[in-house]
């Protein structure tokens, strides 16, 4: 009896030693150890040391046979590689005739915007004449690019761009005046010429090629000045000097009808 109740005990101790050994193992060391390996999952790859980081890589090759910069060239843009390269070739971007306008000072706009009376091409005489302006003025408004030069650098033409913004600045009044001054000025060119003995060879041809060269500015003051009241003598006297050129187009007596209407 003694004999089997000494097997029971032990095997009771044994037992509890058991359940206590995988009770410990379940509920302590288990969620220790995946803890751990958590911890180490997380945990950044180690970087790589300088010496490592400082070696050079080596060159891959291009496919074109370049080596490592024609790669880098090849994934650069093509706006910025513009830039890095610098084209010196590259056009210049144009100005626009809105932009050369304001460029002109206040006087200068006034002399375009004067300078936009004028029928057909003039002269540097004409010109300064009509726009009242310095000289410096007038010159600076030739460089806007607001007027034509022709190729002997003699005549100039407005453009249509520059006809258009210096006609906008000019107002009712000054227009009546610069179109006095425009008839004032060839007025003179063609009493100059009246006045020469008109049977001097020289002469005539000088009457002749005034004629031809300015006949659009003659034609718009003999309009203008038949179509001004109280100014029927110096129609009659402007077109009687042009008419004495023998190249004027309208005889005096046309010019008479027109006065009298």
């Amino acid at each position: 009896m003694d004999l089997l109740t000494n097997i029971l005990i032990w095997a009771g101790i044994l037992i509890a030693v058991v359940v206590v050994a995988l009770a410990v193992h379940e509920f302590i060391w288990k969620p220790r150890q995946q803890g751990l390996d958590g911890e180490t999952a997380r945990s950044p790859a180690p970087s790589a040391s300088p010496a490592v980081a400082a070696a050079p890589q080596p060159e891959q090759p291009a496919e074109d046979g370049g080596g490592t910069g024609s790669m880098v060239a090849d994934r650069v843009p093509i706006a910025e590689a513009a830039v890095i390269e610098g084209d010196e070739h590259a056009p210049a971007p144009a100005v626009v005739p809105a932009e050369q306008f304001k460029r002109l000072s206040r006087s200068q706009r006034l002399g375009l915007a004067r300078l936009t009376t004028m029928p057909a091409s003039f002269d540097r005489v004409a010109g300064l004449a009509v726009a009242a302006c310095k000289e410096a003025d007038f010159d600076a408004i030739l460089a806007s690019g607001l007027i034509q030069t022709d190729p002997e650098g003699e005549r100039f033409t407005l453009t249509e761009q520059g006809r258009t913004l210096g006609a906008e600045h000019l107002t009712p009044e000054d227009g009546e005046l610069v179109r006095q001054f425009h008839t004032e000025h060839f007025s003179r060119l063609v009493e100059k010429v009246h006045a020469t003995d008109l049977e001097d060879r020289e002469a005539a041809v000088e009457g002749f090629e005034l004629v031809q060269e300015e006949w659009p500015h003659l034609l718009s003051v003999l309009e203008r000045l038949s179509q001004q009241e109280g100014r029927e003598r110096e129609f009659l006297k402007f077109s009687e000097a042009v008419n004495a050129t023998g190249i004027f187009q309208t005889r005096t007596d046309d010019g008479i009808r027109w006065c009298t209407g």
